[in-house]
């Protein structure tokens, strides 16, 4: 438990960590995914790879294929928009308690990691209902 705690905090490549989101669509190669149905998933960061499973389905890409990752709010939820360097997409979602959390438990952790691969993150903010970009 310590070694994973030192390498969260300072050998970020090798951070552990993971969140209980909402699978809302993907591709794979411009394809959709059939597999992995809209609704809960768990969505793990380990072992250089992004790791997403609902029930006995998993996917997994390695970060160092990840090109960008956009962050917005939208009606209490925060989405994630993740795009690979081989044209897959995976967007999830999960509810907004607060901002601190948000700031803390969520956004803190993911751009740590991503800053280890050189890749890109993007906030886009709060959307609102008239906005049509979602």
């Amino acid at each position: 438990m310590l070694k994973q705690l030192f390498n969260n905090l300072f050998d970020r490549k090798n951070a552990k960590f993971g969140y209980n989101v909402e699978f809302v669509n993907g591709t794979l190669n411009h394809n959709s995914i059939n597999n992995i149905k809209a609704g809960k998933c768990a969505l793990n960061f380990e072992n250089q790879q992004i790791i997403f499973k609902q029930g006995n389905e998993i996917l997994t890409d390695n970060m160092s294929d990840i090109e960008s990752i956009r962050t917005w709010i939208f009606k209490e939820k925060m989405y994630f928009a993740i795009a690979t360097r081989s044209y897959n997409e995976y967007k999830f979602c999960m509810p907004v308690f607060d901002n601190e959390t948000l700031k803390l438990a969520i956004l803190k952790p993911l751009t740590n990691y991503a800053d280890a691969f050189n890749i890109t993150i993007q906030d886009n903010g709060t959307e609102h209902e008239d906005d049509e970009s979602n």
